[in-house]
């Protein structure tokens, strides 16, 4: 059950995928080891946005990536990452705060 005080749980669309890019961009070197992340493999800041918001445009059975938002009123304090889909059958759930 969720805290009474988080209001809403809703697909990220558009410049609210920047939020997620940067959570990673912006990881310190100790969390970046902890999970395991290799920044040398990311691409650009403007390119990794730019890959989730084309794939937001995608019919569902064709997303390779699928993020939700947690928000306290108004203001988004985590994000759950969906990736590795194989509709039907599978895919693979990070929740981030």
């Amino acid at each position: 059950m969720l805290p009474s005080d988080i209001k809403t749980i809703r697909p990220l669309i558009g410049d609210e995928l920047a939020q997620v890019v940067d959570y990673f961009m912006f990881l310190s070197p100790e969390d970046d080891a902890r999970m395991g992340s290799d920044r040398k493999n990311f691409p650009t800041r403007k390119k990794w946005v730019q890959i989730l918001i084309d794939d937001t445009q995608k019919p569902l059975q064709e997303r390779q990536f699928y993020y939700l938002g947690l928000f306290l009123g108004d203001t988004a304090i985590g994000h759950t990452g969906i990736n590795k889909i194989n509709i039907g059958n599978e895919a693979y759930i990070h929740f981030h705060l």
